[in-house]
């Protein structure tokens, strides 16, 4: 399985938490960087993967990594290079702890296995990670952390644009309106290190109108599960309300 980090605007190994983590326990992947940063990360000792110069955002750089034959594994796992890690305690399944090495080595083993069943696996997100505390959840939302099998994308063209934001639940939505189920690991979760609207990455371009066109958007495609609507915010984009999305999973 190819595990890979897409990262801009963090070259810097304090600004790379998921890598940290990974390589606590002796995981070793491949960063994604842009062509424009090239020279910015001579620190890492692993595997790097430049990116053709033409693809500077996230959307058109999944599809690259997806559906670009130089890629041969069929199973893949894209993680945010912002990430903190847990895994669910065993006394009280409705409360996390950080992982050891061994946790978050069977959790990358766990997403290679899955995916041999599933396209489309990943691990549950901290919020509201205490109330469902199931092992496993079907047709749920999956962020963060993906896991796709490239073969079933490719069979059925399944692409991340022409979404710029939420495009991971662009592609959720078409696995599932293609007949197959996504697969939610629930015994561990992630954690976004600075919020979602933290230096470098998405942020770069994300502003309220880019949220605003990608929410309608992601509705005009899939008017059957997904309905906007408007979300107060305290901090992203100076305030006030953004435009968001409620999806319909199950009914998908």
């Amino acid at each position: 399985m190819d595990i890979l980090i897409h990262t801009y605007g963090r070259a810097t190994l304090p600004q790379q938490h998921t890598l940290q983590s990974l390589l606590s326990a002796d995981i070793l992947p491949t960063l994604v960087i842009q062509h424009r940063e090239i020279n910015l990360y001579g620190w890492y000792k692993g595997p790097i993967h430049v990116l053709p110069p033409h693809l500077q955002t996230l959307s058109p750089t999944r599809d690259y990594l997806i559906h670009d034959k130089s890629w041969k594994d069929d199973q893949v796992v894209f993680f945010d290079d912002d990430l903190h890690f847990f895994v669910r305690r065993k006394d009280d399944r409705t409360k996390f702890a950080a992982p050891t090495a061994d946790d978050l080595r069977r959790m990358v083993d766990s997403i290679a296995a899955q995916l041999a069943v599933q396209p489309h696996v990943g691990i549950a997100p901290r919020e509201g990670g205490n109330r469902n505390t199931k092992d496993s959840l079907l047709n749920t939302r999956i962020m963060r952390v993906l896991g796709y099998r490239r073969s079933y994308l490719r069979e059925k063209n399944i692409t991340f644009t022409p979404l710029v934001v939420m495009e991971d639940f662009h592609v959720n939505l078409q696995v599932l309106e293609s007949g197959a189920d996504t697969l939610l690991l629930n015994n561990w979760c992630s954690n976004q290190a600075g919020g979602s609207d933290a230096p470098g990455g998405c942020s770069t371009y994300r502003t309220s109108a880019v949220q605003s066109t990608a929410a309608h958007q992601l509705a005009l495609l899939h008017p059957a599960y997904v309905r906007v609507v408007q979300k107060a915010t305290k901090t992203a984009w100076g305030g006030g309300t953004r435009d968001d999305v409620i999806i319909q999973w199950k009914k998908a």
